[in-house]
């Protein structure tokens, strides 16, 4: 899997959020609930839709699958004059992640696999607390996602 490293810079986003886990995953119900209005979000930087992810301490140091954690649906905006009903927005600050892409169902988990149990271990790098979070292109012809992880140097 491709991997570059990439400098973030502060980002404001408008979506909704729930708790989830990956025993309790809410991942399709949010996701059902934002998809339909996401274009009555103003000032949209382009037509990408974020999957974030924000973990609570020490939810990698051991994995349980009912540790939850809170799931966002959002895009990316220039600024928030006013939200749509349902919405809220969120800061996410700025900073360098490792970027991977991955080509196939966004249902595979092969692609985390390989970030937190083969690439991370041996990186120069370790986990950030920052959101983590995956790119997806609402456009047919572009399947495939970009899988964000925030990191900083050893």
């Amino acid at each position: 899997m491709e991997m570059t490293t990439q400098e973030l810079q502060q980002t404001i986003i408008v979506g909704r959020h729930t708790e989830s886990s990956i025993a309790n995953d809410q991942t399709r119900a949010l996701f059902q609930s934002f998809m339909p209005n996401r274009n009555k979000i103003a000032h949209r930087l382009n037509d990408k839709v974020l999957d974030i992810q924000l973990y609570p301490d020490g939810y990698f140091d051991s994995f349980q699958p009912a540790v939850a954690f809170t799931k966002w649906a959002a895009v990316a905006v220039s600024s928030v004059d006013e939200l749509p009903d349902g919405m809220e927005s969120m800061l996410i600050e700025a900073g360098l992640y490792a970027q991977f892409l991955h080509q196939g169902p966004m249902t595979d988990s092969a692609p985390f696999e390989y970030i937190y149990r083969e690439w991370l271990p041996t990186a120069p790098y370790l986990l950030d607390r920052r959101p983590h979070f995956d790119v997806m292109s609402v456009d047919p012809d572009h399947s495939g996602q970009e899988i964000w992880i925030p990191i900083r140097h050893k």
